[in-house]
């Protein structure tokens, strides 16, 4: 917990000099010597931006379009008007500050009105309803629209009339510093006896503090928001597990740990390294996390609500690999020579601009040969001889961003998830309501885990796997779990083990489900889900993906298989055919195994 009291922190504040933490556009050696740096592409995609914002000034945001939400579940079309305008800003802001000649400050004016002007900032995935402008909320749009806004102020607020900045300064006052003063109940701000918090606590608490240090506030005041963000921050750090694991995978470890990295930044600036949050012990555990979740080059475990294609954000991988030293981050970057305007706001991109070096990096760094976060019970094994990879977990049914998934396993080769987790699903209102366990990726159905009786896996802490024995060398990986009290009492399991081994001697996967029934013989399913192309045989299938493909091995004498597709199930950012690849017994028995070979096809 922080050493420091709110009288503390005043006095660290009062006695350190407040500095801008970017340069302003006015510091034009400064500015023409980054422009040197930056990838005349960026440049470009940055100048186009600026050019479309200023023949398209800000559309009317209705409030007939905010409530599509509500009515319709349609969070998108809102989103989008809000990330627009998001877009138009950086694009604008940092326009001028490469060209300096005041031709964008007009149209920029006109946005930051604009959104002053907003009736919220807040999704309406996050409210449904109107917002009432008399009490507002601090999620987190209204977050990274508050601190995206603060860095405009320090790149050109000299620029802008005093009109601008008192505006500015008041609706951040009452949309922001403000209530979170006055507010101990937003939920992100600390666990409760019903909720613990997740990504939300970073991205809030960075945008409000964030927002109060750039813009100045004076100490008294933000030593109060400070001491409250602080704990806030403690609590945030709590949820990864003792070797840097997070639940909610590595796409929200981007998210979530990035804006942790940009408050620790800025309050290390701030009170010239005095308070400086990187020094936390978990810090450096929780910031290999994506170093130690690669499947491949820059592809990831998916489990939970995770993207099958997360692009960590440059800005932050320059960050820590300069703040930590962990030189393997900055391998982890989009090819920063790659046009990406149209998918980040001002935030990040001023900092992929300005953190670090823009140089590629060097020799590419092993991969791990084995990882295993203990308390999350994930586990994976990487064959080096043949690519093949091995991502399995334990686990409970209560997880940030949970979905049934205990036991739920990948296997990956050079690139494909050929056996996958189908990650995150489309975002809409049903998908985070009472109906969230009806879409395939977060019922057990869409997952590769065993269907018991006809029961899948239940929702809550108490759906969750033991582990009965992790261990790992150079020979061979294994991870043998007691799922039995994963499936519901309805399902009359007496017990139920999943092994999982990587054997490197025979480049192999081994899985083994082993189950008893209480009372009778039942039905029992061993089910993989895939995206590839299945072609079938007398004791083996093929799974073949763009590039690769890896062979299954079953007995036919114990064990039979069947396919089911379900088609056109909506991901994040795409719609696919999902493949259930169901093993059996051959007639139902009281107890009994389902046992896999899987390894690459030569």
């Amino acid at each position: 917990m922080t050493p420091y009291n709110p009288f503390q922190i005043q006095q660290i504040l009062e006695r350190t000099p407040w500095t801008s933490n970017f340069r302003s556009a006015s510091d034009r050696e400064w500015w023409e010597n980054l422009r040197q740096q930056v990838d005349p592409a960026l440049i470009a995609e940055i100048l186009s931006d600026a050019r479309h914002a200023l023949d398209h000034p800000p559309v009317f945001m209705p409030a007939s379009t905010y409530l599509k939400f509500r009515d319709y579940g349609d969070r998108r079309e809102f989103e989008a008007l809000i990330h627009s305008r998001g877009r138009a800003v950086a694009g604008l802001a940092l326009a001028e500050c490469f060209e300096a000649n005041g031709h964008y400050l007009t149209a920029l004016r006109d946005y930051i009105w604009a959104i002053c002007e907003q009736s919220t900032w807040s999704y309406p995935a996050h409210l449904a309803e109107l917002p009432d402008v008399a009490d507002p909320y601090i999620d987190l749009s209204v977050a990274m629209t508050a601190l995206a806004l603060s860095d405009v102020f320090l790149l050109l607020g000299d620029q802008f009339e005093a009109g601008v900045t008192r505006r500015l300064k008041h609706e951040l006052d009452v949309r922001v510093w403000t209530p979170y003063l006055a507010h101990q109940d937003f939920h992100w701000q600390g666990n409760s006896l019903d909720r613990t918090i997740g990504n939300w606590t970073a991205v809030c608490t960075s945008g409000v503090l964030g927002s109060a240090i750039n813009m100045n506030l004076d100490p008294k005041r933000l030593s109060l928001i400070v001491d409250r963000g602080l704990r806030s921050l403690d609590e945030y750090l709590d949820t990864f597990d003792p070797d840097g694991g997070s639940s909610e995978g590595p796409g929200y470890w981007d998210y979530g740990f990035g804006y942790y990295s940009i408050i620790a930044q800025l309050l290390a600036q701030r009170t010239n390294g005095t308070i400086d949050l990187f020094e936390k012990p978990q810090v450096r555990e929780i910031a290999q996390f994506p170093l130690r979740t690669q499947l491949s080059a820059k592809q990831y475990v998916t489990f939970s609500d995770c993207s099958l294609d997360v692009e960590m954000e440059s800005g932050l991988l320059e960050l820590l690999s300069a703040r930590l030293g962990f030189s393997g981050l900055r391998e982890l970057r989009p090819d920063y020579r790659k046009p990406r305007v149209s998918v980040r706001g001002l935030t990040w991109l001023i900092r992929d601009l300005t953190f670090g070096t823009r140089e590629e990096g060097g020799k590419q760094t092993p991969l791990p040969e084995h990882v295993w976060f203990s308390g999350l019970n994930w586990m994976i094994s990487r064959d080096s001889g043949t690519g093949l990879v091995l991502a399995i977990k334990g686990g409970h049914n209560q997880e940030q961003h949970n979905q049934n998934d205990v036991g739920s396993l990948i296997v990956h080769l050079d690139g494909e998830s050929l056996i996958t987790d189908p990650g995150r699903g489309k975002y809409t209102r049903q998908y985070f309501g009472p109906e969230r366990y009806d879409f395939l990726v977060n019922s057990s159905r869409g997952h590769s885990v065993p269907v018991v009786n006809g029961h899948t896996q239940p929702t809550g802490r108490n759906a969750h796997a033991t582990v009965i024995e992790h261990h790992h060398d150079g020979e061979r990986d294994t991870l043998l779990l007691d799922m039995t009290h994963a499936y519901p009492a309805e399902a009359d399991l007496e017990s139920l083990t999943r092994k999982a081994t990587l054997d490197r001697n025979n480049h192999e996967i081994t899985l083994v489900d082993t189950f008893a029934f209480g009372d009778s013989a039942g039905s029992f399913q061993s089910v993989l889900i895939t995206f590839g192309n299945v072609t079938v045989g007398e004791d083996h299938l093929v799974i073949r993906g763009k590039n690769q493909a890896i062979r299954i091995g079953f007995n036919p004498a114990v064990s039979q298989f069947e396919q089911e597709t379900v088609a056109d199930v909506e991901l994040d950012a795409s719609v696919v055919d999902i493949h259930r690849l169901i093993f059996s017994p051959v007639q139902p028995v009281q107890s009994g195994s389902v046992e896999l070979t899987i390894g690459s096809i030569a």
